[in-house]
């Protein structure tokens, strides 16, 4: 089960429709409200981001950072708007 870490510091658990096949795009673009998605790798998982967040009027988002940073993003790196934390298994 993927985790949404919203932007305002909580989270929910979100499933794909399709569990067996994962998130398509258009999921994708619809639980983050966005476009255009970029991913990062975080062990075993991926962070989905709004690849245009940071020229949107998002806020930021401290878990996502975190999560990204942690994983040898850049220091000085950040992550606005919500993002999806999902399994290797779990994208289509």
């Amino acid at each position: 089960m993927a985790r949404l870490l919203l932007a305002n510091g909580t989270e929910r658990q979100v499933t794909p429709r399709n569990a067996r096949a994962g998130f398509t795009l258009p999921e994708l673009y619809r639980l983050l409200s966005c476009t255009t998605v970029e991913s990062g790798a975080l062990g075993e998982g991926y962070l989905i981001v709004d690849e245009d967040g940071k020229y949107t009027k998002h806020e930021r988002n401290a878990e996502a950072t975190r999560l990204l940073r942690a994983a040898g993003g850049a220091p000085a790196d950040f992550v606005t708007g919500d993002a999806l934390v999902v399994g290797a298994r779990e994208l289509l």
